[in-house]
Formats: C-alpha cells, sequence, structure tokens
C-alpha cells in the first residue's frame, strides 16, 4: 500500500479553518473561530451584563470598607483641627461665615483622600491661617488653593519649599552678625527635618502643583545672593575716628536715633557698621537717614572682599547653615514661589514649631 498516497477525509464545524500537515505520521489541525457562531457583538453584550451585574456588590463591598475609613480620616483631621484653632480670636465667629465653611468642606474632602497625619496637621494650620490672615486676599486665594492639593504634594518637595522660602526670607534682627546666624542656624535645624532633595523632580513636582515657577535662568551664585541679601552685614562700614563717623554722629543726633546703632565689624578690625542685617528692612521713618549714613561707608575693594570671605567662613562654621547652602548652590534652575508655596511653606513651618517667624 502506498502511504505516501493515503486518501485524507477532514471534518470541521461551522465558522472553522483546517489546516493539513503532511509529513510522518499526517495529522489536521482545526483553527476554531467561533465554536457556536457567536458574535463579537455578542461577547460584549455578554461581558457588559456581568460586568454591571457585579458592579453593585462590589460597591457595596467597599463602599462599607470607603465610608468606614473616610470617617476615621475626618475624626482623625478633626483632633488636630480644634485643639489648633481652639483660642484663637474670631474662630468661633469664622464657623458663621460660609467662606470658612466652604474650606473646611474643602479640607474634609482632602482629609478624607489621605492617611498622612502631617497632613492633617497642615490642613489645621491652613484653617488657622485663614482665620488669622484670611483679610489679605492674595494669601487666601493661596490658603484656598493650598487646601487642596495638600494630599498631592511629596513630603521631601514640602521639606524643600520651607527651606526655599526661610533661605529667603528669613533674616536675623541681632546687631552682631554672628548671634543673628546663630539665631538662623537653630532655625533650618527645626526646618531641615528630611534630607534636601537635588536635582529637577522636586522643582517640577512644585511647579505642576502650583507651588513655585519656574525659570529658564540659573539662580544667582550663592554667595553673591547671601552678600546681597545680608549687605547690612557684608560690608565695611565706616572707620573709626575719622571724619565720615564724626559726620556719622551727626545724621544720628539730627533724627533723634541713638549712637549705639554704630557697632563693631566683626569682619574687619578698626570699622563699624549700622546694626542691622539687611538695609531692605528699614522702617520708612528712617531710611533716608540710614540711606546718608550708608553712604559714609568705605568703598575699598580690597576690604570688601576680605569682609564677603570673613562673613562666609562664619557662615560654613554653622551646621545647619552650611548644609542650606551647599544644597542651594545645586539647585539647577531658578524660580520663584507662589503665594500657594508660601502659604504651604508658612503653615508647614508653624507646624514644625509654632513659634517660627511668618513667611507670609
Amino acid at each position: 500500500m502506498d502511504l505516501s498516497k493515503k486518501n485524507q477525509e477532514q471534518t470541521a464545524g461551522d465558522n472553522s479553518i483546517q489546516n493539513q500537515i503532511e509529513g510522518q505520521g499526517n495529522m489536521t489541525i482545526t483553527q476554531v473561530n467561533n465554536n457556536y457562531g457567536v458574535t463579537a457583538s455578542d461577547v460584549v453584550s455578554i461581558a457588559t451584563t456581568v460586568y454591571n451585574q457585579l458592579i453593585p456588590q462590589t460597591v457595596n463591598e467597599y463602599s462599607e470598607i470607603a465610608t468606614a475609613t473616610v470617617n476615621d480620616r475626618l475624626n482623625a483631621f478633626g483632633r488636630e483641627l480644634f485643639p489648633r484653632i481652639d483660642g484663637i480670636e474670631g474662630a468661633i465667629e469664622a464657623f458663621r461665615d460660609p467662606k470658612f465653611q466652604f474650606m473646611l468642606r474643602d479640607a474634609q474632602m482632602t482629609a478624607a483622600k489621605t492617611d498622612r497625619t502631617d497632613d492633617m496637621n497642615l490642613l489645621s494650620e491652613l484653617l488657622a491661617c485663614h482665620i488669622t490672615k484670611g483679610d489679605d486676599r492674595k494669601i487666601d486665594a493661596g490658603i484656598h488653593h493650598a487646601i487642596k492639593i495638600v494630599d498631592e504634594i511629596d513630603n521631601d518637595a514640602l521639606c524643600a519649599l520651607t527651606v526655599a522660602c526661610a533661605f529667603q526670607f528669613y533674616r536675623p534682627t541681632a546687631n552682631a552678625f554672628s548671634a543673628g546666624l546663630d539665631v538662623l542656624d537653630d532655625l533650618f535645624k527645626n526646618l531641615i527635618y528630611l534630607k534636601l532633595p537635588s536635582g529637577m523632580n522636586w522643582l517640577d513636582h512644585l511647579d505642576m502643583l502650583g507651588a513655585v515657577r519656574l525659570s529658564p535662568l540659573h539662580l544667582k551664585k550663592v554667595t553673591e545672593y547671601l552678600c546681597s541679601q545680608y549687605n547690612g552685614y557684608v560690608c565695611v562700614g565706616i572707620k573709626k575716628d575719622s571724619e565720615e563717623m564724626e559726620k556719622a554722629n551727626i545724621i544720628l543726633d539730627e533724627n533723634n536715633i541713638s549712637r549705639s546703632v554704630l557697632v563693631d565689624n566683626e569682619c574687619i578690625d578698626g570699622y563699624v557698621r549700622l546694626g542691622i542685617s539687611s538695609f531692605d528692612d528699614v522702617k520708612p521713618d528712617y531710611v533716608d537717614a540710614i540711606n546718608s549714613i550708608r553712604n559714609l561707608y568705605s568703598v575699598d575693594k580690597a576690604a570688601i572682599n576680605l569682609v564677603k570671605e570673613k562673613f562666609m567662613e562664619i557662615w560654613d562654621s554653622h551646621k545647619y547653615l552650611r548644609i542650606v547652602r551647599n544644597w542651594w548652590s545645586q539647585i539647577p534652575n531658578a524660580f520663584s514661589v507662589s503665594y500657594i508655596g508660601r502659604v504651604l511653606a508658612q503653615t508647614n513651618a508653624k507646624r514644625i514649631d509654632p513659634n517660627l517667624p511668618d513667611l507670609i
């Protein structure tokens, strides 16, 4: 018998394709497209029906779990909120204000979405901030938007935002800058509660949330920035027992300002300077007199460079100020902090230490 010529019969159902493979021991493979003639639309209809039947059961099961979770989170938020606002003047009246009620509702909605205790603290601080600073519409708008993103902001980005705001807006009031930097170092010790992030991710994250606005420019070099920020400290001043010193005393006397505002310059022997950290902080009533004295300061370049070097040496002798300076110097992009960002930094700083100065 000629095996190679053996006749073969194949049987397959409707809507099927048969394939024959010839070789040792011929065999037929049948590929079934739709065993029972079920169309694609029938499959979608059946799947949809099954899905719809499962929805009520699934929703009921998970709704019970979600409701219990939400209640737990709202109770946790309440335990943070009420002690925080207790004793704040105007807090009771705030609950009668529709605007506060809307903010409270938004805060509750955010609280329902998070299980972080820090977020509950921050939401409480934001509502407290509204009670105390809500008359300023720019601040209040920042509070309103900040409440909605508390659960979205990453912890290290929030820490970095707070440190960045403090670096830009905190300035000591001590006459002697070594004492002023001691105070500043203690402030940053509290604020640097996480390792500060590097690279662009944290900035992109804050930009996306509206807390900062990125710039294509680079940040000013940190030494230049610090010398500009603390221009009351970083200066040569007036040489003692000089003609300029006599003129400065006359200006002080004529404006009823104590001569004690002229203090020894810690960065250079034989000179005095005005006991302020920054000329930007001078009260309006004294601006003219202070600027007249500032015009008497030495502009000797060698002396100015010596003062800058000494100031940065003393700055870096403080552990946390050195950490901040090194971190700031590697930030790749310039940025500005929005009111949303300043409000978040303010409330986060107050959450950490209620005695810290305001950032808004």
